[in-house]
């Protein structure tokens, strides 16, 4: 699909602003996973991986979305990367 450059621009950024407090929720879960496994808490554990997956669904519907659109994974993921930066000045 062919946007029209301000279109893409625009939506290439809100995709990013949009994808960032889920990569965020999924790698706080990941690291809480690897210390749930240590402490031996099986429960704890099957929901931290079912969030963990939850999550990472997220992510890779954002990633297709991004495809659908003519946007390259690698451009997508830079203006991910810009977007942390912006939002963590």
């Amino acid at each position: 699909m062919d946007l029209p450059e301000p279109v893409r621009s625009q939506a290439i950024a809100e995709l990013a602003k949009a994808y960032l407090p889920h990569y965020a929720r999924y790698e706080r879960y990941s690291l809480v996973g690897k210390d749930v496994i240590r402490d031996n808490k099986p429960s704890v554990y099957n929901y931290i991986s079912a969030k963990t997956t939850e999550h990472s669904m997220f992510l890779d519907g954002f990633k297709a979305a991004a495809e659908v659109l003519g946007i390259s994974l690698t451009e997508f993921l830079e203006a991910v990367a810009a977007a942390g930066k912006d939002g963590a000045s």
